[in-house]
């Protein structure tokens, strides 16, 4: 499979110019998401922790009490990346991510990449697929960077590309408000 990207147009909004992602059709990925024992990844590469910090700034809104779990058992969530990470060395950590009727998980297994995986029937139909894009749009656009979906561990069979609407500058938190 060779890596693919959306197609982009432009809109213009309030004077500023926005590439929209168009997504390819659902009827071109459903094979790619076809239950097959393995899971699908979601990776944004090359991110330092403000990048992450972004992530989780994007996401606190959706989380249930029970999201994130050390060693599988419910614990808060930590208030930064760089209080994540450092568990990792001692525990496991997983951030479980409501998106549609089912979950996208983090296990933080990298402070240079965001990686994120699913299960592929939980977003096997038009409507929880276009529900996951929209939240890994959602993502990409508060962190700043390209994200694509991809074959489990296969960083470069890209099923799914996105690219930033906007960008995001080093010292604004996302949605324009001030970092803090």
């Amino acid at each position: 499979m060779q890596p693919l990207r959306p197609t982009s147009a432009v809109s213009e909004l309030g004077g500023v110019q926005l590439g929209i992602p168009m997504f390819r059709r659902f009827q071109d990925v459903v094979a790619d998401l076809a239950s097959d024992g393995g899971l699908r990844d979601f990776y944004i590469f090359d991110v330092s922790a403000h990048h992450w910090n972004r992530l989780l700034e994007c996401v606190r809104r959706r989380l249930h009490d029970d999201s994130f779990q050390i060693d599988g058992r419910t614990e808060q969530i930590p208030p930064t990346f760089e209080s994540i990470y450092a568990l990792r060395s001692t525990v496991s950590p997983c951030l479980s991510i409501p998106v549609g009727r089912a979950y996208v998980a983090c296990h933080f297994f990298s402070d240079s990449e965001i990686e994120l995986d699913f299960r592929p029937e939980d977003y096997c139909s038009p409507e929880s697929w276009s529900e996951l894009c929209e939240f890994l749009q959602d993502l990409v656009d508060a962190v700043g960077r390209p994200g694509v979906v991809t074959l489990e561990n296969h960083k470069t069979e890209v099923i799914e590309a996105f690219e930033p609407r906007r960008k995001v500058e080093q010292d604004t938190a996302p949605y324009g408000s001030p970092a803090g």
